[in-house]
């Protein structure tokens, strides 16, 4: 009877060992921890002429402009468009710390 109790505590104690594991590798997948091959964030400021244009980031609806974003650094495919016009299309580099404005008049389309 002896052997069983204790055969029950090990079962225990390994089933909360194997708990607390996954729970610790668990919440570090939720924290969103940074790697250290992700780049720090930059940002920029998109404006137009004319304003509510739709803005696209790496093939992704951002919203309209004028709109901050807070982006990784390096090279992404802008797009901004609004119906009527002509799309601006462009390869922007973004820098870690800095905020420069981006300025863009949309042509009519004919």
């Amino acid at each position: 009877m002896k052997k069983e109790n204790n055969n029950k505590k090990y079962l225990i104690m390994g089933g909360l060992l194997l708990l607390a594991v996954l729970a610790v590798l668990f919440s570090t997948q939720l924290t969103g921890k940074v790697s250290k091959n992700t780049p720090p964030p930059a940002s920029i400021q998109i404006n137009s002429e004319p304003t509510n244009s739709d803005v696209w980031i790496d093939g992704t609806e951002k919203g309209n402009t004028p709109k901050l974003l807070s982006l990784d650094s390096g090279e992404h495919y802008l797009v901004v468009s609004r119906v009527g016009y002509e799309d601006y299309v462009d390869t922007i580099t973004l820098t870690t710390g800095r905020n420069e404005p981006l300025n863009i008049v949309l042509v009519p389309s004919e």
